[in-house]
């Protein structure tokens, strides 16, 4: 590949969000993940980071992904975005309770 096609390539893929193809048998292990493409090297295959616990790079062709707006990567509203620990669990319904027995009449 052209020097200046794989420039182009990295312009617009790198630090970009992606999903793998629906239906590739071989990519099914990323099925529903969303990742992040690192780098495009000069085969112009992208460098891939999934979530989860996995931190591992894959070598994906750039056909069997899929870019995704930022908008649509956010989680849906309804949905939290993170879990609270059971830490924070306790002290925000600690905290709920003080607020309820300062607001009783004595």
């Amino acid at each position: 590949m052209l020097p200046e096609r794989i420039e182009t390539l990295r312009q617009q893929y790198t630090g970009r969000r992606v999903r793998s193809a629906a239906g590739r048998v071989e990519l099914a292990r990323f099925s529903g993940l969303l990742g992040q493409v690192k780098a495009v090297n000069f085969n112009g295959r992208a460098l891939v980071q999934f979530e989860g616990p996995d931190a591992a790079w894959y070598d994906l062709d750039l056909d069997v992904l899929k870019v995704i707006e930022p908008a649509a990567a956010k989680p849906p509203e309804d949905e939290p975005a993170e879990e609270l620990s059971r830490l924070e669990v306790a002290r925000t319904e600690k905290k709920a309770r003080e607020d309820a027995e300062k607001k009783e009449p004595q």
